[in-house]
C-alpha cells in the first residue's frame, strides 16, 4: 500500500485509505483514526465534546510517547 505521505526522517507515514486495510500491515506506537474529532457529532453512546477526546486519547498518547508498547486504543460507535 502507498503511503499518502512520507517523511522518513522523521518517522512520519500518512495512509489515506481504510483503517481495516492499513492496520494489519503496519507497526505504529499511536493510530488515530476517522477524524475530526471533538466536533459535538451526535452518537448514541458517546458525547463527542473536545473535553472527552482528550480524556481518552491523551492518556494514550502520553504511554506512547513514554514507550510502552503495549498501549492499544480502541473506540466504538454505538
Amino acid at each position: 500500500m502507498k503511503p499518502y505521505y512520507e517523511d522518513k526522517r522523521a518517522g512520519i507515514v500518512i495512509y489515506n485509505c481504510d483503517c481495516r486495510d492499513v492496520l494489519p500491515i503496519v507497526e505504529a506506537a499511536v493510530t488515530i483514526t476517522d477524524p475530526p474529532y471533538g466536533v459535538g457529532y451526535r452518537y448514541d453512546g458517546y458525547a463527542d465534546t473536545p473535553a472527552n477526546f482528550e480524556a481518552i486519547v491523551l492518556p494514550v498518547v502520553e504511554a506512547a510517547a513514554a514507550g510502552d508498547a503495549a498501549v492499544s486504543m480502541s473506540m466504538r460507535h454505538m
